[in-house]
């Protein structure tokens, strides 16, 4: 039975070395492909950096080259009268908006100014009385009797006059005429129709 024991015990001694040769094996492999690795670095690593400078330095020199040979040069345009705007002026500015003729130079305009004529005047004036007039009824003349209209508190017929106070004056109109919708009023020789609300214009 000791023996068998003994016998028993030989075994995992014997895997334990076979284990450990494996690693060490191993460690080795290791031990030679850094070595290997190293010897690269040190022994070839001046290579790389000398051939990377020598292709920068040639790709350099080839711009240079190429940038050499491009060549800028002025050339005038062609100039056509009446076709070239004056961009050296403001845009908005008066001077930019000169007549063509003038060559960018101020220009003396004689502006006359109209002046409304007396007969102009009145007819404005008429027209601005004419607004302040209110025909507040109408009544239609019928079997030969007078139509009558409603002015500013009084009752006129056709031929009759009345007084209107415009701008610190007072000026008389005449009725001229009554119809169903409007009153024909005249001042001078001047006539406007007035509505039942507003007047209508000069006649």
């Amino acid at each position: 039975m000791n023996q068998q024991a003994i016998h028993l015990n030989k075994k995992p001694a014997r895997s334990r070395k076979h284990r450990d040769h494996k690693k060490m094996v191993m460690a080795f492999g290791l031990l030679a492909v850094m070595g290997f690795m190293w010897a690269r670095v040190l022994f070839f690593s001046d290579e790389g950096p000398e051939k990377a400078q020598a292709q920068a330095m040639a790709e350099l020199e080839e711009q240079q080259n190429s940038e050499n040979q491009i060549e800028i040069s002025y050339v005038q345009l062609p100039f056509e009268g009446g076709r070239h705007d004056r961009l050296e002026n403001d845009l908005f500015g008066p001077r930019s908006w000169l007549e063509p003729e003038t060559n960018g130079e101020a220009k003396d305009v004689a502006v006359t100014v109209k002046e409304p004529s007396a007969q102009e005047r009145q007819r404005r004036l008429v027209e601005k009385m004419a607004e302040t007039i209110k025909v507040e009824a109408i009544i239609v003349g019928q079997d030969g009797t007078e139509s009558e209209a409603f002015i500013g508190n009084n009752i006129v017929t056709e031929g009759s006059t009345f007084l209107i106070s415009y701008d610190g004056k007072e000026y008389g109109f005449t009725v001229a005429d009554i119809s169903r919708s409007k009153v024909i009023v005249k001042w001078n020789e001047f006539e406007v129709a007035i509505g039942m609300s507003q007047p209508d214009g000069l006649e």
